[in-house]
């Protein structure tokens, strides 16, 4: 039993102990590994229940926007979730350690309400001791982990596009809590272990890509892969961001959308960057486009942000081959035939060779950008 109790703050573990919350959190422990025969080791953490507050809290969002208002200025933030300042996010995020102990009272002129908060966690304490004992000691092939939101970086250049500040495009995602993933990536690459594919769900849309131990180091490492799939019938990333950037000035929406047909500039946002995404929107060939790439986002192969769809893996003993499926979109009555599937992309990821996995073939309508 547990009975409404009055917030307290979370301790030094970034966990909310107080009693009820305590037992309401374990009352059910659904963190767990599978094994399948030689090859396989699944991994599925819960990251949701021992996650601390997103590094930005709402609160800030709304006096800062406020403030920017009242002042006649344009507002910082979009949305509390997406597209936030990357700086704030790091900052934020890394809590009282942040500049050596020393955190700044303000970042990017928002002002810090976590220089005395621990470093953010996904996973909490327990659970990351679990998971790091877990990969490091599994002797399978492959250590496969089912994990929740997206770990890839998502890099948006913003000082040349009138975005104000570079950002991440979300802040649910583990772009929202970089220290943690730092520590995890980094982990894996010093505890030299092989063969992690990272499969993961949520953000509506179909990514591909290579996962480095640091993404602000000068060099960063390749420690392994991550595969992104797209819900069967969920909205897709591309028609939230659609949506949301309706009452935008032009400029801003022509990075997401354009035209009546409503192109996914989107895609090519998230993989070229903003400079090719702005130069296409004002009509620059494509190819000259993608040649004006920041390589911010180098790490990732492939992008459907307009998708509903699933993926499957054959894994053997050398290779992991894997298959994202982007369905038609399901919004007519049932009939024989439909949806139908509008195209695969499919990648192999060999053994010991996360740097090496395979570009995209893509079979059936390419999505923009893909020649």
């Amino acid at each position: 039993m547990v009975s409404n109790a009055p917030f307290t703050a979370a301790n030094a573990d970034n966990f909310v102990a107080e009693p009820n919350n305590a037992a309401a959190i374990g009352a059910m422990t659904i963190y767990r590994s599978l094994r399948w025969g030689k090859h396989v080791e699944l991994v599925m953490t819960d990251q949701r229940s021992y996650r601390s507050d997103h590094a930005i809290p709402e609160s800030t969002v709304a006096l800062v926007n406020s403030v920017a208002v009242s002042m006649g200025q344009p507002t910082p933030f979009f949305d509390p979730r997406n597209f936030l300042p990357i700086n704030v996010v790091t900052k934020f995020d890394e809590g009282m350690t942040a500049d050596n102990n020393t955190p700044p009272a303000t970042v990017e002129n928002v002002p810090n309400p976590r220089r005395t908060s621990p470093v953010g966690t996904m996973l909490g304490k327990a659970q990351k001791k679990w998971f790091k004992d877990t990969i490091k000691n599994s002797d399978a092939t492959w250590k496969l982990w089912g994990n929740e939101v997206p770990m890839m970086r998502m890099f948006v250049e913003g000082n040349t596009t009138g975005l104000g500040f570079d950002r991440i495009l979300d802040g649910d995602a583990w772009d929202g809590y970089p220290t943690e993933r730092k520590e995890l990536l980094t982990f894996i690459k010093d505890q030299n272990i092989k063969n992690v594919v990272v499969l993961t769900g949520d953000i509506h849309a179909h990514f591909a890509g290579i996962l480095m131990d640091d993404y602000d180091a000068a060099t960063p490492v390749p420690v392994a892969t991550e595969l992104i799939v797209a819900g069967i019938a969920s909205n897709s990333l591309f028609s939230f961001y659609e949506s949301a950037t309706r009452a935008l000035p032009a400029s801003l929406r022509a990075l997401v959308t354009l035209g009546p047909t409503f192109i996914e500039n989107l895609n090519l946002l998230i993989l070229f960057g903003t400079v090719s995404a702005g130069a296409f929107a004002q009509g620059q060939p494509l190819a000259v486009a993608k040649a004006l790439t920041d390589g911010q986002n180098a790490h990732i192969k492939y992008a459907d942000t307009n998708a509903q769809g699933y993926g499957y893996a054959k894994i053997t003993a050398d290779q992991v081959e894997s298959t994202l499926v982007t369905i038609n979109r399901p919004i007519n009555l049932p009939s024989p035939g439909l949806p139908g599937v509008r195209r695969t992309a499919t990648f192999a990821i060999p053994k010991d060779n996360p740097q090496n996995m395979s570009d995209p073939t893509i079979d059936g309508t390419l999505p923009f950008p893909f020649e």
